[in-house]
């Protein structure tokens, strides 16, 4: 190595050796550089860099002699070097130093001898211990994956992780890896949009920025990666629809339901065409004598009574009136047996209105409203709603309202109104405050919910050395199942305190599995409304018929 070194830290800048640490870096030169070159800024992510230290007059051949006389060179140094004690072995440890980077000594004398020694010394995994070196590391707050108390109630300060699943994850990792962190949250209070200059705020700048060396959950993304490093930690979350919980339909409507609306005005409009028709029929100039035609009133109470299933008297009908008739007979078997097939399966379950699953059932909705809380439109929400090509969700986005969590609860409780979460988040709040203790809650949540990130990742700023061993206490993790029992666990234990806090029961008793179901008046109910309907309408018209004046005639 030359005597001046700016230009070579100058081309290791520019090189991003920082983005590498991996690279094993060789330097020789003399023993009064050995701390300035491995302790430099440019290697700060290196783990594998060497110094070799010659004496200075093996330095000096160095310098002096050209490559060509390599052969002439090796057997000077390796004379001159055996009578001056030989080359010196220094290697840069990350974290040897109370937990900060220092030069060790690996080797002083001829490098011919103890080669194993040297060799195994070099070998050595600097990251098995962190020798408590102290690691920053941002979070936001995102139960049931993070969540905090601020020390002090300014932006950037200081934070004191609560029992939530990074937190746990973060003790795992310390324990093993034998470091202390301090726990940030970021100045903007947000996780990262990106800016004009290709640069990004919050949690994501601050990595980029290398002004923290870690960060906990975050979601990936394409302008993210350019930014940080990111590996896997655990599932994304899905994006959900809390809305009012389905009302019961009334019971009396069950018996008119199995058909819909449009369906019952076609029937009637059939029933009436077929009726005109067989009158009609009937009319036509007779070709027997002995056949007496149906009148209008007539028809219209055979095609009713046949499709109703008490068939009246069978009349006495030409040809073209009996394939009309046999015709109609069909079609009543087979609207009749639908209906009979589906009047038990409505009478035995009482039907809801319908749910809200997706966003476009949300649009279906008429007069109703939807909103998200501010924070989550920080980060990644926001690139979705607003860079969606889905015309579904550019409606969806540009009626949106922002509002709390307290507030956006009694909105929905109050109907026409859906507030937009992710799963887990909202299910804590609905389960610590809004259930009861037989596990009875007004809201419902859809089932499907909308995949918006790939999953959750922790970040790191580029080129951080510890990264490989981060993933793989989360591979260890994932593999044994813990992050799935720490985050039910977790939020098991949230729910209890939070009702604890609000003087409610604690011990949830489980519903009625579901059994099989004894018709009863409550299910008649319907029927029997129509039956008495039908009784009352038949006994005015026997009143109106027998006492009601009405002429006679008169028989001479």
């Amino acid at each position: 190595m030359f005597p001046s070194l700016s230009c070579y830290y100058c081309l290791l800048d520019k090189a991003n050796l920082r983005l590498w640490p991996t690279t094993k870096v060789v330097v020789v030169g003399g023993k009064a550089r050995v701390h300035e070159v491995l302790l430099h800024h440019s290697l700060r992510n290196t783990l594998d860099a060497l110094y070799l230290a010659l004496d200075d007059l093996v330095l000096r051949n160095l310098i002096f002699y050209s490559l060509p006389y390599r052969s002439f060179l090796r057997r000077n140094v390796t004379q001159q070097s055996s009578g001056r004690g030989g080359v010196s072995v220094y290697r840069r440890c990350m974290y040897c130093k109370g937990g900060e980077a220092g030069v060790r000594l690996l080797h002083q004398g001829n490098t011919t001898t103890d080669s194993l020694i040297l060799y195994d010394r070099i070998l050595q995994d600097q990251l098995k211990d962190l020798m408590g070196h102290k690691l920053t590391s941002l979070s936001m707050s995102f139960f049931p994956y993070t969540d905090f108390f601020r020390d002090v109630d300014v932006p950037g300060t200081t934070i004191t992780l609560m029992d939530t699943l990074d937190a746990r994850i973060l003790y795992t990792l310390g324990s093993l890896l034998n470091f202390t962190s301090e726990t940030r949250e970021p100045p903007e209070r947000a996780w990262g949009l990106p800016l004009e200059n290709g640069s990004y705020n919050g949690m994501v700048g601050n990595l980029q920025r290398e002004e923290a060396d870690f960060s906990t959950s975050i979601a990936p993304g394409v302008g993210r990666f350019r930014a940080i490093d990111y590996y896997r930690a655990y599932p994304a979350d899905k994006l959900t629809l809390t809305s009012l919980k389905p009302s019961l339909l009334p019971q009396y409507l069950a018996i008119v339901r199995p058909l819909t609306g449009e369906l019952w005005v076609l029937l009637v409009v059939v029933v009436v065409v077929w009726c005109v028709g067989l009158w009609g029929f009937q009319a036509l100039p007779r070709w027997d004598s002995t056949v007496t035609p149906l009148g209008l009133s007539s028809s219209f109470m055979y095609v009713w009574g046949s499709l109703l299933g008490t068939v009246p008297h069978v009349p006495t009908l030409n040809p073209s009136g009996r394939m009309l008739v046999w015709w109609w007979l069909v079609f009543c078997f087979v609207i009749s047996s639908v209906f009979r097939s589906s009047l038990v399966a409505h009478l035995t379950v009482q039907g809801k209105t319908k749910t809200i699953e997706t966003f476009r059932d949300l649009l279906q909705q008429k007069g109703w409203e939807w909103g998200i809380e501010g924070w989550m439109m920080t980060g990644m929400p926001l690139q979705y709603f607003s860079q969606h090509v889905d015309p579904v969700v550019k409606t969806i986005y540009s009626k949106l309202q922002f509002s709390s969590l307290d507030k956006a609860l009694p909105k929905v409780l109050a109907g026409h109104y859906s507030h937009i979460a992710f799963r887990n988040f909202i299910s804590v709040t609905i389960a610590a405050h809004y259930t009861d203790s037989y596990g009875q809650t007004p809201f419902y949540t859809s089932r499907e919910g909308h995949v918006i990130m790939a999953c959750f990742c922790w970040g790191f700023r580029k080129g951080a050395p510890f990264e490989d061993r981060f993933m793989e206490v989360f591979l260890r993790l994932e593999e044994a199942g813990i992050m799935e029992k720490w985050t039910s666990e977790v939020m098991a234990r949230r729910v209890r305190e939070q009702r604890e806090a609000a003087g409610k029961e604690l011990s949830y008793v489980q519903l009625i599995s579901e059994r099989d179901v004894v018709l009863g008046l409550e299910h008649l109910q319907g029927a029997f409304y129509l039956l008495g309907l039908g009784c009352g309408l038949a006994l005015l018209t026997l009143l109106l018929e027998e006492y009601l004046p009405h002429s006679r005639s008169n028989t001479h």
